[in-house]
């Protein structure tokens, strides 16, 4: 059995920063959100697997800020 973990993190900084932006958004900001939606379709089957076979355990830090 495989225990499938994952993290989306990383998106919601860039995602938020974009989103502030929506109210007088310029060219970079079209292509910064064009460099997002290719990161997202780039990696959308990248994943991170823990088998539980070996011995050690997961640790894991995460900032809602």
């Amino acid at each position: 059995m495989y225990l499938i973990i994952g993290s989306c993190s990383n998106i919601g900084f860039a995602v938020v920063k974009l989103a502030q932006q929506m109210e007088n958004p310029s060219n970079e900001h079209y292509q910064a959100g064009l460099h997002l939606c290719r990161y997202l379709l780039n990696t959308c089957k990248y994943q991170i697997v823990y088998d539980g076979l070996v011995n050690e355990s997961i640790v894991t830090h995460f900032d809602s800020d």
